[in-house]
């Protein structure tokens, strides 16, 4: 189990169990698994909406999001209509699925799942020189 030495004494409530982020100064975020490389290979390359964060926590997440913006005065209209986005999909899919699942949303909208095409195999052949 890992847990950031440096938040919360050495304890990260919520986030038990989960590795550690790629820059171990910075405390662990589900963000961290979300870079476009992994969302590709992820969602688009295999299909895989992986469930391991909720979107009950994300919905939450993001509503804390929009109402701490709300009492500050900021502009929280993107973060809204994301927020939006993940409660229907929340509502379609179920509380436990995983916060890629707002992508089935636009899938069944237009009919198809969104899938990178396989790699070519010249690319797969070609020698790599340093």
């Amino acid at each position: 189990m890992w847990e950031d030495p440096q938040v919360h004494g050495g304890r990260n409530p919520g986030r038990e169990g989960t590795s550690p982020p790629s820059d171990p100064s910075s405390p662990a975020s589900p963000c961290t698994a979300l870079r476009p490389k992994a969302f590709s290979s992820v969602v688009l390359a295999d299909g895989d909406y992986d469930d391991s964060f909720a979107m009950a926590l994300a919905c939450k997440d993001l509503g804390l999001a929009v109402d701490l913006g709300r009492d500050l005065g900021v502009s929280t209209e993107l973060s809204a209509l994301v927020e939006q986005v993940y409660r229907r999909a929340k509502a379609q899919h179920g509380a436990l699925a995983g916060e890629m699942s707002p992508v089935r949303l636009y899938e069944a909208l237009a009919g198809r799942e969104f899938r990178l095409p396989p790699p070519t195999a010249t690319l797969d052949a070609a020698p790599v020189t340093v």
